[in-house]
């Protein structure tokens, strides 16, 4: 009953970046989340092109507007000012990458005390991390890249690297040898948890429009069933489907971006890429 006439079906674009397994220019459907977001819009009847940028321009021309949106983002306070955003889609969860051997553990922001994480820039990594930034508690460094962060973790000159598990173990197997990429793993305990969003220029006329047939969309997905078989079809044979499987197919927490006017409405800051 969602369903928008062919006669009627129109083409946006979103700037994105490598993000596997959510987004891959390398696959047809240009990987996990993509192909929820095609999939939500085409029952809306709007196809989906996507222009892979690194990160950062991603973020910068959909906010001039050079793009319809941009996906896939987390909701921070200073992003709701410049973005309508749409409803969760996925969990979102980041954890502690390390080094095999280095007996690293924690359970509280002070366990981490003395060491060098590193970052990459316009992320946003969540309160905990942030107060212990703030209080001096732990040293950082700065990257433009994700990659550059697992080499330098892999040599030594960080000692810890926030990522989403399933984008860190598949960049490690692509990044270095079996031998190497065995020199590096995670901390199970998540060092923040937030969701995936879509997110529209504040610029454009249209963009809380387009958030809104998305969520349309969406929901759509949800109700039939079709979101649950498109996670375990890309995901059902990768071993990180036992640990992370229940938690992405469970609907993630609701945000005040997504919900309204995050600047009117109060923020609930969600940590993430």
């Amino acid at each position: 009953m969602f369903a928008i006439p062919a006669t009627h079906a129109r083409t946006i674009t979103l700037s994105t970046g490598e993000w596997p397994p959510y987004f891959d220019s390398s696959l047809d459907n240009h990987g996990l989340l993509a192909q929820i977001i095609s999939e939500a819009y085409g029952n809306v009847g709007i196809s989906v092109d996507y222009s892979f940028l690194p990160w950062s321009r991603a973020l910068s021309m959909a906010h001039h507007g050079n793009y319809d949106g941009s996906a896939a983002w987390s909701c921070t306070p200073s992003r709701s000012d410049d973005f309508h955003f749409s409803q969760p889609i996925l969990p979102l969860y980041y954890v502690f990458f390390v080094r095999k051997g280095s007996q690293f553990h924690w359970q509280e922001i002070d366990d981490i005390k003395g060491l060098t994480i590193g970052l990459t820039q316009d992320y946003a990594y969540g309160d905990q991390l942030t107060s212990a930034v703030d209080r001096g508690l732990v040293s950082t460094d700065m990257t433009a890249s994700d990659e550059s962060n697992f080499r330098k973790l892999r040599a030594g000159r960080i000692d810890l690297f926030p990522m989403d598990p399933l984008t860190g173990l598949q960049m490690i197997d692509q990044l270095f040898s079996e031998a190497e990429a065995r020199q590096l793993t995670y901390h199970p305990r998540p060092i923040h948890q937030a969701s995936y969003h879509l997110i529209f220029s504040r610029q454009q006329d249209n963009g809380g429009e387009l958030a809104r047939q998305f969520n349309q969309g969406l929901e759509t997905l949800r109700v039939s069933g079709r979101l649950d078989e498109i996670l375990d079809s890309q995901l059902g044979e990768s071993p990180m489907w036992h640990a992370l499987g229940p938690l992405l197919t469970t609907e993630p927490r609701q945000s005040r971006c997504g919900i309204g006017d995050a600047r009117t409405a109060g923020h609930n800051s969600e940590p993430g890429r």
